[in-house]
C-alpha cells in the first residue's frame, strides 16, 4: 500500500510539493526547496528498465529524466532562458560564446562536473539523434578553465534556448542508462521492473520535497488504473479508475511531452514515400486513439488504407501502451487484400536507424521551446531540414508532407491523484508538481 500523502505532508506544508518528472524542470521556487518527505507511487504502463535524458524516443525519459538532470539553462514561465547550472548569461569568446560552469557541483554518486561533462553530454545528445544542438556549432574546452566550454555560434538566445532543452541535460562521463547520474532533485536508486527515485541531497538546485517516488512498470493500463482505484497507488495513469473513479479524485490535464508516429519504412515499397505515413495516420479515427490516451488536434477527412502487401506493424517491446495503441492502427488501417498485425522487437534502435521494416509505431519526444516542431521531427526522420519544408508548414500534421513518418497525435499526460494533492501546471513550460489541496 502507498504510504498517504495526506498523513506525511498534510495541510500544515503551504509551500509547494515538487513532484519532479517531466515533471519538473525547477522553476522560480527551486533554489529554495525545502525538504520535506512523503512517499508517492504509481503504475505505469510503460517500460523502466533505463533512464536516458538524451534519447529522443523513450517516453519514460521524457516523463522522468528532468527530475534526475538539470540542463545549462532553464526557461521561465515566459519561455525566457536563464542561468541553471551555468553561471551566467553566454560571453563573446573568439567570434563565439563562451558558457562557465557554476564551481562545486556534484552529481548524486558524488562526482565533480567540469567544463569536459557538459562537452561529452552534448556530443552524446547530438549523437542520440538530436541533430538540432548542431547548429550550436561543436562545444569546446577552454584551456586554463576547467569550467569553461566555447561554442561557435554568436546567437545567445538560441544557444540558451536549446541549452535549456531537457534533451541536453548535462551528465556525469560515468552516466548510463541503468546507472543514471546527474545533478537533479532525485537520484535513481532503482531500475527495471520498477523506477525508483529518491531525493539527492546533493542537487545542484536544492532536492526534492518529495523523500521517495516508486514507478512500477505494469503490463497493461487496465492494471494501472486498478491499482489506483484500490487505493495502492497514488497516480491514476490517464484516468481515475478501471471500474469506477476512485472517490474524491482529482483530475489533472498536463502538456505533453511526446508525439506517437507511424514510420514506413524500406519493405513498405510505394507506401515509403514522402507523406504517405501522414496520409495512413489520418485515416485512423480520432476515438480510437483517444482510448488509448493520444490526442490528436484536428479531425482529417481521410479515408486511406493500407495498400501494401500483408505486414506488420513493428513497436518497441515492453510498452504496453504502444502496444495498444499499434493494435487500434492495425485494426483501422486493414483491409481484406492487405491485413496488418503488430510484432514486438527488442532491437528497436538498430531497425530504426536502418529502416528495417514496413511499418512502425514509434515515440518522438516533443521539444516545443525550440520555437517549433520541424527540427525534432525532421531529425527523427533522419531528413535533413529545407527552408521550404521549415517555412510552408503550420503545424507537424502539415510538416509531415514531407517526411517519411506521421504525427497519430500527442500522447496524452493526464488522469488523477489522491484528494489531498492536486496537479499544477505551467502550460508555457510543460512543468508539474503537486501541491496541498488547502495550503
Amino acid at each position: 500500500m502507498a504510504t498517504p500523502l495526506s498523513g506525511r505532508l498534510g495541510p500544515q506544508i503551504g509551500r509547494r510539493v515538487w513532484l519532479a518528472a517531466s515533471l519538473a524542470t525547477p522553476l522560480t521556487l527551486a533554489m529554495g526547496r525545502t525538504p520535506v518527505g512523503g512517499h508517492l507511487r504509481w503504475d505505469l504502463p510503460w517500460q523502466l528498465s533505463g533512464l536516458d535524458p538524451h534519447s529522443p524516443y523513450d517516453f519514460a525519459s521524457a516523463l522522468f529524466a528532468p527530475a534526475v538532470f538539470d540542463s545549462l539553462y532553464d526557461l521561465d514561465g515566459q519561455g525566457r532562458p536563464y542561468p541553471s547550472l551555468a553561471v551566467d548569461a553566454p560571453v563573446a569568446s573568439n567570434g563565439g560564446l563562451m558558457i562557465r560552469l557554476r564551481s562545486g557541483l556534484q552529481t548524486s554518486r558524488a562526482r565533480s562536473l567540469s567544463a569536459r561533462e557538459v562537452v561529452h553530454s552534448l556530443q552524446r545528445a547530438k549523437s542520440a539523434g538530436n541533430r538540432w544542438l548542431g547548429a550550436l556549432g561543436e562545444p569546446t574546452l577552454v584551456p586554463g578553465d576547467p569550467l569553461a566550454v566555447r561554442f561557435s555560434t554568436s546567437n545567445s538566445r538560441l544557444l540558451t534556448q536549446r541549452l535549456a532543452s531537457p534533451l541536453a541535460a548535462i551528465a556525469s562521463r560515468q552516466s548510463t542508462a541503468i546507472r543514471p547520474d546527474g545533478t537533479g532533485s532525485f537520484r535513481v536508486s532503482g531500475v527495471g521492473r520498477q523506477l525508483v527515485l529518491v531525493r539527492n541531497l546533493r542537487a545542484a538546485r536544492g532536492s526534492a520535497f518529495l523523500e521517495r517516488m516508486s514507478i512500477r512498470s505494469v503490463a497493461d493500463l487496465r492494471q494501472s488504473l486498478k491499482s489506483f482505484e484500490s487505493g495502492s497507488t497514488d497516480i491514476g495513469w490517464l484516468g481515475a479508475g478501471l471500474y469506477k473513479a476512485r472517490s474524491q479524485s482529482i483530475k489533472f490535464q498536463l502538456p505533453s511531452p511526446a508525439w506517437v508516429v507511424l514510420r514506413t519504412g524500406k519493405d513498405a515499397g510505394a507506401w515509403g514515400a514522402p507523406g504517405a505515413a501522414q496520409l495512413l495516420s489520418n485515416a485512423v479515427p480520432a476515438a480510437q486513439l483517444g482510448a488509448w490516451g493520444v490526442r490528436r488536434e484536428f479531425s482529417p477527412n481521410e479515408q486511406t488504407r493500407w495498400g501494401g502487401y500483408a505486414t506488420t506493424i513493428l513497436v518497441p517491446r515492453n510498452e504496453p501502451q504502444l502496444l495498444g495503441i499499434a493494435q487500434s492502427v492495425a485494426g483501422a488501417l486493414s483491409t481484406a487484400m492487405a491485413p496488418l498485425t503488430v510484432d514486438t522487437t527488442a532491437n528497436i534502435a538498430a531497425k530504426r536507424q536502418r529502416r528495417d521494416y514496413s511499418l512502425m509505431l514509434d515515440v518522438v519526444r516533443n521539444p516545443r521551446f525550440l520555437g517549433g516542431t520541424a527540427e525534432a521531427l525532421y531529425a527523427a526522420d533522419g531528413a535533413r531540414l529545407t527552408r521550404a519544408g521549415s517555412a510552408a508548414t503550420k503545424n507537424e500534421y502539415e510538416l509531415t508532407r514531407l517526411l517519411r513518418l506521421g504525427v497519430l497525435g500527442e500522447l496524452e499526460f493526464r488522469g488523477a491523484t489522491i484528494p489531498s494533492m492536486h496537479g499544477i501546471s505551467q502550460p508555457a513550460m510543460g512543468d508539474w508538481w503537486l501541491a496541498p489541496s488547502k495550503p
